[in-house]
């Protein structure tokens, strides 16, 4: 379609400002590139004196300039590094303000980068008091706001979104149009503004020019003050919570350090995609590790003996049983009553100056009292031969130098009450400056005294979840509520924030995903396709439905990541057998030790992509017997449903679960493969 001449001007406008923005870089690059060769020279002929000189008064006189020399080359070299990044990315969005200045109204314009330039009118986005204006006022509203202790009237008379890459500008969102330039020639984007040409790599995309005001919000609140974010799928929660890092991080926000925080979640998948993410916004050489990483860096120090090397990495591990601990047992040891009845044991334990022993010891004699772990269960699903059956296994397991998984907070917790901390990466025994914690709905409340227990204070935390995502049978989350009860988030020192609109997933998406929740709480977001359903009463026929499917979904999308999503690792490997013969080479197997987010297609199951995002999703076979009307397996079947950005495809050809709607449904765009009846399973 032919551009209008409105629309031309637009890219051109864009277009001609990003070149001069360039040339004032590339210049200053040149000029500080001069500089540095000058104060590199004079460095070393300031050492050469040094080395040369005979009386101590010279020597003193010398080692202060040649200090100065060297510092000076550090700076140069550090703000060579910032204009070559500045120059492949500069900004993200350009703004302009109409404002009366002594009586006379006056055009500023401001673009928001992730690091500020002076010369080319860049702000770094982490400086709130002049990026709120792009991110709490729409185009066309007037604003009055106090910055930096001055009165600042106007209007905001442009907002435009941009994507910048290696120099060149390739999309443009407006308010007369989105554009996207690809081979060189520009045109009209339909649909939303979130890319999938992000290279040979999935990862949140550069979405910092896309957050609402209320994101925005709680990314500058407060340095201490607590963040508790819960959230539909896809409304930004982790996107909220990974900016909220970087803002704390950047120098003029708090005195946070880099090596003062680490980011917390349960499983390797997420880690991986955070650990791609982290450095699109400019954040390096933070810590993002799994819960049991994080606990196993404290009880290698404490319990070598249930500890041991990992042959191929090298890494500690922790003995685990090899028999499964029974959900009971898990219930047992994850639950609010044995944290009280432990942390009122240990804490009266420590007031009267006794010793508190070794960790295992300490679990065996809490589950000896069953009666305080009872008094204490306000759930009523607790018995004294439940926990029997919890200390007999424990017993056990000990004596074999072996542990449950679910005993590993249980253990940390013990440390941190005997030694008022954790040990952090030096060895040292102390406190996390700021935790970030993601997927909190699946750690247990053992597990979240854990976290509140790593650092001084509760408004040291930032923490992410969404309760209709929870999926772990035993390890129950007790609820926002309880959490701030429990752990005295006061509302003067914390700010809890529920988002409701996906901007990950498409509306008609997030629709069928409101139905499996039964609930009706999604009521804006992206326009895109309907879900589509393909029914047919044969594996075989079920299965050529899903290949042709991904073969248009490959072809369409070719740098995207796509996710065939089953219910566990065994159905995955089957359908990775099933599908490896038509797609080769860009097909693989998705499990905890090896997720991988390159383009092509990921085959894995649901409890693995928790927090991730696909452009295509096929939910493999979803029936009955995988997913049956309970709570569980509705918020699985949620999480499938939500990790879908663009489209979405649910194959079946077993008896489809009940939890979805009637293939007739307008929620989804049925495809009846064949009419005969659908066989049970």
């Amino acid at each position: 379609m032919t551009l209008k001449d409105y629309e031309k001007n637009i890219i051109e406008t864009e277009e001609n400002i990003l070149e001069d923005v360039l040339t004032t870089i590339h210049d200053s690059n040149k000029n500080f590139s001069e500089r540095l060769e000058n104060e590199q020279k004079r460095a070393t002929e300031l050492t050469k004196e040094l080395v040369n000189a005979k009386t101590d008064e010279d020597k003193q006189l010398l080692a202060s300039d040649e200090s100065v020399s060297h510092s000076l080359v550090a700076k140069k070299l550090e703000q060579i590094d910032i204009l070559t990044k500045q120059y492949e990315k500069p900004y993200f969005a350009r703004f302009e303000l109409e404002e009366e200045i002594n009586g006379k109204k006056s055009k500023v314009e401001y673009k928001l980068g992730f690091y500020g330039n002076t010369d080319c009118r860049i702000i770094d986005w982490r400086k709130a008091p002049i990026s709120k204006l792009y991110y709490e006022y729409k185009e066309g509203e007037e604003f009055f706001e106090v910055i930096q202790g001055k009165e600042r009237q106007g209007i905001v008379t442009l907002k435009n979104k941009l994507e910048i890459e290696n120099s060149v500008l390739t999309r443009i969102s407006s308010s007369k149009g989105n554009f996207i330039k690809k081979d060189g020639v520009w045109s009209e984007m339909s649909g939303s503004y979130r890319s999938y040409e992000q290279g040979s790599k999935s990862y949140l995309p550069n979405v910092i020019s896309l957050i609402t005001p209320e994101q925005f919000q709680m990314i500058t609140e407060d340095a201490k003050t607590a963040v508790l974010i819960q959230g539909v799928a896809g409304s930004g929660k982790t996107t909220v919570a990974l900016h909220r890092l970087a803002w704390l991080l950047h120098e003029d926000n708090s005195d946070l350090k880099k090596d003062e925080v680490i980011v917390v979640v349960l499983h390797n998948s997420l880690k991986s995609f955070i650990l791609e993410t982290l450095p699109s916004m400019e954040v390096h050489d933070v810590r993002i590790l799994t819960f049991n990483e994080w606990a196993t860096e404290s009880i290698k120090n404490v319990l070598p003996n249930i500890c041991s090397k990992q042959e191929h990495t090298g890494k500690t591990a922790l003995n685990i049983a090899p028999t499964q601990c029974p959900h009971s047992i898990s219930r047992v040891k994850s639950s609010m009553a044995i944290l009280k009845a432990l942390e009122s044991y240990l804490l009266k334990k420590k007031s009267q100056n006794e010793d508190i022993k070794e960790p295992l010891e300490e679990i065996l004699n809490i589950l000896s009292n069953s009666e305080s772990i009872i008094q204490r269960d306000n759930t009523k699903m607790l018995s004294k031969e439940i926990i029997l059956q919890a200390y007999e296994r424990s017993k056990q397991n000990f004596l074999n130098s072996q542990i449950d998984y679910v005993d590993i907070p249980l253990i940390l917790r013990i440390i941190e009450i005997k030694t008022s901390g954790v040990y952090l990466k030096s060895g040292f025994v102390g406190k996390y400056k700021h935790i970030v914690v993601d997927e909190i709905q699946d750690f247990s409340a053992v597990s979240l005294a854990c976290i509140i227990g790593g650092v001084e204070s509760t408004n040291d935390l930032t923490l992410v979840g969404d309760t209709a995502q929870s999926i772990n049978e035993s390890s129950v989350f007790p609820g926002w509520d309880t959490l701030k009860k429990e752990w005295n988030f006061r509302d003067s020192m914390s700010r809890y924030i529920s988002l409701t609109v996906s901007h990950r997933s498409t509306l008609p998406i997030m629709k069928l995903a409101d139905f499996v929740q039964k609930r009706n709480i999604v009521k804006e977001g992206r326009l895109g396709r309907v879900p589509i359903w393909f029914k047919a009463f044969r594996e075989q026929k079920g299965l050529k439905a899903i290949i042709n499917w991904l073969l248009q979904a490959v072809q369409r999308y070719p740098s995207a990541t796509t996710c065939v999503i089953c219910r566990d690792l065994k159905e995955a490997k089957y359908a990775f057998s099933l599908l490896e013969p038509t797609f080769g080479s860009i097909i693989r197997i998705g499990d905890k030790d090896n997720f991988s987010f390159a383009e092509g297609i990921i085959v894995t199951e649901v409890s693995e992509i928790k927090g991730l995002e696909f452009c295509n999703v096929v939910i493999w076979n979803p029936t009955t017997k995988s997913y049956p009307n309970d709570e569980i397996s509705r918020n699985l079947l949620y999480i499938a449903i939500t990790r879908a950005e663009e489209n979405l495809n649910i194959t079946t050809w077993g008896r489809p679960t009940s939890l979805l709607p009637d293939i007739h449904s307008k929620l989804v765009r049925g495809v009846l493969i064949s009419e005969e009846e659908i066989e049970e399973e």
